[in-house]
């Protein structure tokens, strides 16, 4: 018997119709810190994020998005 996993909501998987990105704009300009120091950036000021999300906007912020 195969077992339903629940999926992201797509209001949550949706950015922004203005194409602002608010986790990766919190990052502010590439090249100012590390990764390591954007996802402590990122836990402190989306606490409630998931990791996941949190790596997908260090992504979109390292590519320039």
């Amino acid at each position: 018997m195969m077992q339903d996993f629940p999926t992201a909501s797509p209001e949550r998987s949706r950015r922004p119709a203005d194409g602002s990105d608010p986790m990766a704009s919190a990052l502010g300009p590439q090249g100012e810190m590390s990764d390591s120091q954007a996802f402590a950036v990122l836990r402190q000021r989306f606490p409630q994020t998931a990791l996941c999300e949190r790596v997908a906007a260090v992504a979109r912020w390292r590519m320039g998005s």
